[in-house]
């Protein structure tokens, strides 16, 4: 038998099974650093993540995007009107708010209690406008909530059942009192809507050139319509909105700064623990 033949072949085929073990650990090293180098980079505190790279470019893209679309609208801000309707309790103040926002109508109304308010945003002359409409209590006992509900409004709409001449004739009262309470910047040029309802019903008792003529005399617009009819109902929301967005131009404080974005840069740490 040639010993020497298969000593050397042993020894070969043992150099090839070290090697084999030897690429295999160096496989198995190599994962496993990369395994712990992963669980390291999620165990990092919202700190070092803040101060990490690859923080800072997504919150310098995000910027980028933030500024690009400011820049695209103008920067405008949004513009919020508060519109109050006031008026005698059941000229269906609550009924022309309710078909204009929900364009709903129904016979079960109860009194308002205190107030209600509904939004809608609209467009007016390139302006998107959130109209705040605020529905008050016609009756006496909630007349105390007037001070705080009527300040700060944009313009204020005067209610009335053209087929109930008294609540026509409570209009003036209804004015004095928003003005006294309400307290507007400019009482001479602030904006009022007067607005007859119940037109679908043939016993009226006001007639249109009576409205007319009284609007004249204190400088307010008048329209008039049916909440149940659903006739010419947008209209005066339209105009009020018109009238207090002027109003809000007009009175309002705007700061145009210029809004400028910035992120900081990463910045060179030395790490002096001593542990």
């Amino acid at each position: 038998m040639d010993f020497l033949g298969v000593w050397s072949d042993g020894c070969v085929g043992g150099l090839g099974l070290m090697i084999s073990v030897s690429l295999k650990s160096s496989v198995t090293v190599k994962k496993k650093k990369k395994k712990k180098k992963r669980e390291r980079k999620k165990k990092r505190t919202f700190g070092e993540w803040q101060n990490s790279e690859e923080y800072l470019k997504a919150a310098a893209a995000e910027a980028r995007w933030l500024e690009a679309n400011l820049n695209m609208s103008g920067g405008k801000s949004p513009v919020t009107l508060k519109i109050i309707l006031i008026g005698n309790s059941g000229v269906g103040k609550s009924s022309f708010m309710n078909r204009y926002v929900n364009h709903r109508f129904t016979n079960m109304y109860r009194s308002t209690i205190g107030t209600d308010f509904l939004s809608k945003t609209v467009n007016i002359g390139g302006d998107t406008v959130t109209l705040q409409i605020w529905d008050t209590a016609g009756t006496e006992r909630f007349q105390s909530l007037g001070t705080p509900l009527y300040r700060g409004a944009h313009c204020c709409m005067l209610v009335f059942d053209v087929t109930f001449r008294t609540s026509f004739s409570a209009l003036e009262e209804w004015r004095k009192e928003f003005l006294v309470q309400g307290e507007p910047e400019n009482p001479s040029d602030f904006p009022f809507i007067v607005l007859g309802n119940k037109t679908d019903l043939s016993n009226r008792e006001v007639s249109r050139q009576q409205a007319l003529q009284w609007c004249e005399e204190i400088g307010a617009e008048y329209f008039e319509g049916s909440a149940k009819a659903d006739l010419d109902v947008e209209k005066p929301f339209l105009r009020a909105a018109q009238s207090g967005l002027q109003q809000y131009k007009k009175h309002t404080l705007e700061n145009t700064g210029h809004f400028q974005i910035t992120c900081k840069q990463l910045r060179e740490t030395r790490n002096d623990c001593q542990c």
